[in-house]
């Protein structure tokens, strides 16, 4: 989805932009292709960057005792960031990977505050923006923490069922908490059923 029709959508969506204030977003933003197998961000780095995906799709992970756990997933029409990398101004604590090859806005923290100075409205999307963020991080938690292997799988598939072909087994049973040869068995169950 293009990044100015995404602006303009949902309840808080930026409708009616003056031209003056669209001409200096799009001054403001750099677009970039990424190839798959990028790294859009290291463990290590300060994240000062706001991104947009336009197409693509990423995966965030970190890496424990040599071994890569997916953390998060975000594809097309997401805004991501590190967000206490980008907040605190502290190091990320994950990678952000690019899964397929992808068409990335962003734009540096400076410019993100000087976006909420200008317009009112861009203010009220980008809150609401982080709610849907932290109401997504709340609802992964609980699934994750409560719910039985197959059921996390059934749950992240009706709730993402655009990712299923897209992401490969192996990471999603990082992500899940769910070993692969058993998460193997359960997508063969689905699979049949």
């Amino acid at each position: 989805m293009n990044i100015f029709d995404r602006l303009g959508s949902g309840t808080f969506g930026i409708k009616g932009l003056i031209s003056s204030f669209i001409l200096t977003l799009t001054e403001l933003m750099y677009k970039n292709s990424y190839k798959k197998g990028d790294i859009l961000l290291k463990e290590g780095e300060v994240c000062d960057k706001i991104y947009y995906i336009e197409s693509g799709l990423m995966r965030f992970y970190t890496v424990i005792d040599n071994k890569e756990i997916s953390t998060w997933f975000s594809s097309e029409g997401d805004f991501i960031t590190s967000a206490n990398s980008f907040h605190f101004g502290t190091p990320c604590h994950e990678n952000i990977q690019v899964l397929e090859n992808s068409i990335i806005y962003s734009f540096e923290k400076s410019i993100y505050f000087q976006m909420i100075k200008m317009h009112n409205n861009f203010a009220m999307f980008s809150t609401n923006e982080l709610y849907l963020n932290l109401v997504e991080c709340q609802n992964q938690c609980l699934i994750l923490r409560t719910l039985k292997a197959e059921d996390r799988y059934k749950s992240f598939i009706s709730k993402y069922p655009n990712l299923k072909n897209r992401i490969s087994q192996k990471y999603l049973s990082t992500f899940l908490g769910i070993d692969n040869s058993y998460l193997s068995k359960i997508i063969h169950k689905e699979e049949l059923s």
